[in-house]
């Protein structure tokens, strides 16, 4: 039986501007914490991620999500409702909760959870807008938690989106709001 990891996987496409949030933040959290092998920068190519997988991984997929909030806000969903994330439209190809299914039972994770960030533009560039490179900090306070074991819960993320100027620091949406767009996959 193999080990349990806990794996950040940043995907999406960084010449696609806020497409490519997943791959900054996966550097961003390695630059923090040095060395990391569990910070995987997949980008676009979804099957790379699929060909690293071993069962009983534990996987955090950070990603480009529309869930239909403003540009920047951010939404964490994990298990069966995690399926619920929507991708950004056409950004990357095949998604995450696509090509799972696709591969062999036996190597598919045993666990996974979606850290999304709506974009404000998937125009060709490799900066991200303003509101998405302002998440960041977050995404990486969230990951380096996550990694150690101990996830913020969405309110605590809240609770320090609040203390910032809103200028800076995003919104979190609920797993519940964003999970409206496909309740069926919801267990809670």
């Amino acid at each position: 039986m193999t080990a349990r990891r806990r794996i950040v996987a940043g995907l999406g496409n960084e010449l696609r501007a806020d497409d490519g949030v997943g791959v900054h933040a996966v550097r961003a959290l390695a630059a923090t914490i040095g060395s990391c092998a569990s910070c995987w920068e997949i980008g676009a190519n979804i099957w790379h991620l699929a060909g690293l997988l071993q069962p009983g991984d534990h996987v955090l997929a950070i990603d480009a999500v529309s869930h239909h909030g403003v540009p920047g806000s951010i939404c964490y969903v994990e298990g069966h409702s995690a399926a619920c994330a929507r991708r950004a439209d056409g950004v990357h190809g095949l998604g995450l909760f696509e090509m799972l299914p696709l591969i062999e039972p036996a190597r598919r994770p045993t666990h996974v959870a979606v850290l999304g960030v709506q974009p404000a533009s998937l125009d060709y560039g490799m900066q991200l807008s303003p509101p998405v490179a302002r998440a960041l900090p977050v995404l990486v306070q969230f990951a380096q938690a996550w990694l150690a074991g101990t996830p913020l819960p969405t309110s605590a993320i809240q609770a320090a989106a609040a203390t910032a100027p809103r200028h800076q620091t995003p919104a979190v949406r609920p797993a519940s709001a964003w999970c409206r767009v496909n309740p069926h996959l919801a267990h809670e």
